[in-house]
């Protein structure tokens, strides 16, 4: 996801760009609810209404301005928002504008870390190992850090192997897997064939390794002719 750069205030007079302090070390905001004069606290508060884990355990933190800042609070109610085109993520820089006097405009970084229960690897696999219920385990991860994803169950349906080696411990992405093969080159499958409500059915073999819902092509043994047909199952090929 793309993040602004922090910005700065809107200059009032030229003097304040060099009051500005360093943003300090990340810390939780504890503002009292409902303090609306805080620009840490209105930042969080706008991130926390949202951001996309609503329903997951999250925790929610700023980087605030040092002590004495003079944009730490707003004469009146500060107003929080988002620059065009951006939403909120796992780090968002959100606008806090304040129009007391003096009026100002800040950005503050507000990071996001949402917590749920994933599935891991229990020990480091290589590349192409078939994937069972036996190699995983739950575990919590903060989920807004897995950039490509997470699985909390593994497909219900077919063989998966993995694309690549997978260390022990790491949350698993759908981009780990791939679909293993159901049906193997030479094996004897049951040809079905459905039209108007009839359904016929022949044996016939595999010309070819293919996963659950891959295209394959199979032999009709009694008739010799090759068709095209779709995996249904361990043993069954849909034909046209």
């Amino acid at each position: 996801m793309k993040t602004s750069r922090p910005g700065y205030p809107l200059p009032w007079p030229a003097r304040l760009p060099a009051l500005l302090l360093a943003l300090a070390a990340t810390q939780t905001v504890a503002a009292a609810d409902g303090d609306a004069r805080d620009s840490a606290e209105v930042a969080r508060r706008y991130v926390a209404a949202h951001h996309p884990w609503q329903n997951l355990d999250t925790v929610i933190t700023v980087d605030s301005l040092a002590d004495g800042s003079p944009f730490l609070r707003c004469s009146q109610a500060a107003e929080a928002f988002l620059p065009a085109g951006q939403s909120v993520g796992r780090r968002t820089s959100v606008g806090v504008r304040c129009g007391g006097q003096p009026a100002w405009t800040l950005y503050v970084p507000v990071n996001v870390q949402a917590y749920a229960e994933v599935l891991v690897l229990r020990r480091t696999l290589p590349p192409r190992a078939a994937l069972t219920r036996d190699d995983v385990a739950p575990a919590r991860r903060d989920i807004a850090a897995l950039g490509y994803g997470y699985l909390d169950a593994l497909p219900a349906a077919g063989n998966w192997r993995l694309r690549q080696v997978v260390s022990a411990g790491t949350a698993l992405s759908p981009l780990d897997l791939e679909p293993d093969a159901l049906v193997h080159r030479g094996q004897s499958v049951m040809l079905v064939n459905e039209n108007g409500g009839i359904r016929i059915s022949q044996r016939g073999e595999a010309l070819a390794d293919a996963a659950l819902g891959a295209r394959v092509t199979v032999r009709n043994r009694d008739s010799g002719r090759q068709l095209d047909g779709v995996v249904k199952s361990a043993d069954v090929v849909e034909v046209r």
